[in-house]
C-alpha cells in the first residue's frame, strides 16, 4: 500500500495561490511515485528471495556436491522466524516482505539438510545454539523490538559464519546461481527503504543481508586456499 507523506500546510499556505497549487500537486505525485517505487521493489526483492531459495532447493536435490550446512540453515531458521516478527515490530512495511519470504525458505532448507547436509554439533555450531538461545531470551524480556532486532541480526550472523568458513575452504560445496537470486533480491530490498522516515532500525536487516550475502557470492568465485 502506498505511503504519503506529511505536507507541511502551514508553509504551503505562505506561497501565491498558482505556486501553491503546483508544488502541492508536484508533491503529492512524487510521495505518490517514490512509494510505488519501493512497493514495487518489495515485490521484486520476495520474488528474487522465493526463485534463489527454490533454486538452492533444487540444486540440493540435483547435484550431490551442494552440501549446506545444518547449523547455517537451522539456526537462520529459528532466527528468522523471530527476526520477521520483530521486524515488522520495529515499523517495517515493503521491505519485511523479504524477512517474511526468508523464514518460508529457511524452514524448507533446514529440513533439506538433514539428509543432504553437512555438519555436526561442534564447538561452533554450539556456540551459535547458545546465542540463539540468548537472544530468544533477549526478545522476550526485553519487550523492545530494536533491540531484538540487532540480537537476532547477531545470531543470523553466528548462523551465517559456518556457511561463510565452509565456503571459503570448499567454494564448490554451494551453487552458485541461488546466491546470485539473493544478492539481486537484497539490492532490491535496499530499493524499499524509505530513507525520510524509516528508523535505522529498518535499514539495518536489508544492509546487513547485502553484505553478508554479497561476501557469499565473492567467496565462490575464489579458488579454496593452498594448503
Amino acid at each position: 500500500m502506498a505511503v504519503r507523506r506529511n505536507v507541511n500546510r502551514g508553509a504551503m499556505a505562505r506561497l501565491p495561490q498558482p505556486c501553491y497549487n503546483l508544488r502541492g500537486f508536484g508533491s503529492r505525485w512524487l510521495d505518490e511515485m517514490d512509494a510505488a517505487f519501493r512497493d514495487y521493489a518489495g515485490y521484486a526483492a520476495t520474488v528474487l528471495t522465493l526463485a534463489g531459495g527454490t533454486d538452492y532447493c533444487l540444486a540440493i536435490l540435483r547435484d550431490r556436491e551442494n552440501r549446506p550446512s545444518r547449523a547455517t540453515w537451522f539456526i537462520w531458521a529459528a532466527a528468522n522466524l523471530l527476526l520477521t516478527a520483530s521486524y515488522f515490530a520495529a515499523g517495517a512495511s515493503q521491505s519485511g516482505w523479504m524477512a517474511a519470504a526468508l523464514s518460508v525458505e529457511c524452514v524448507v532448507i533446514a529440513g533439506l539438510t538433514i539428509p543432504f547436509g553437512v555438519g555436526g554439533w561442534n564447538r561452533r555450531d554450539l556456540v551459535c545454539m547458545a546465542g540463539a538461545a540468548a537472544s530468544g531470551a533477549v526478545w522476550l524480556l526485553s519487550g523492545n523490538a530494536g533491540i531484538a532486532l540487532c540480537a537476532f541480526l547477531a545470531v543470523d550472523f553466528f548462523g551465517a559464519f559456518a556457511t561463510l568458513d565452509k565456503s571459503w575452504r570448499e567454494p564448490e560445496s554451494e551453487p552458485v546461481r541461488p546466491w546470485v537470486l539473493t544478492v539481486l533480491a537484497c539490492v532490491a530490498n535496499m530499493a524499499t527503504v524509505d530513507w525520510a522516515t524509516d528508523s535505522v532500525f529498518v535499514l539495518l536487516f536489508p544492509a546487513y543481508m547485502l553484505v553478508v550475502n554479497g561476501t557469499e557470492l565473492a567467496l565462490l568465485f575464489r579458488r579454496p586456499a593452498a594448503a
